[in-house]
């Protein structure tokens, strides 16, 4: 399903208004300009990958790592437990 504010959906809009009175020019150009806008969705699509799996791998070694001020919390908490062997 098309979102009804997208380029593609417009364009959409464009052709069923005229139509299908587009000479194969005006036909091109409108696939053209959607197929450039196709790659830039992609890129944009790539980079937020990147950026994610970027702040994934940084939380992944900060909880790798430990915080030792948070690891001696949990050891006192699990100290204080009735019947919790610590």
């Amino acid at each position: 399903m098309i979102r009804s504010n997208t380029a593609l959906s417009r364009s959409q809009g464009i052709l069923a208004q005229l139509g299908g009175s587009l000479t194969v020019d005006e036909q091109l150009r409108l696939l053209e300009s959607l197929d450039e806008r196709h790659d830039e969705v992609l890129r944009m699509i790539d980079e937020l990958e990147s950026r994610v799996s970027s702040l994934l791998n940084t939380w992944a070694r900060k909880n790798a790592a430990g915080d030792p001020a948070q690891e001696q919390k949990e050891v006192s908490r699990r100290a204080t437990i009735p019947g919790q062997n610590a």
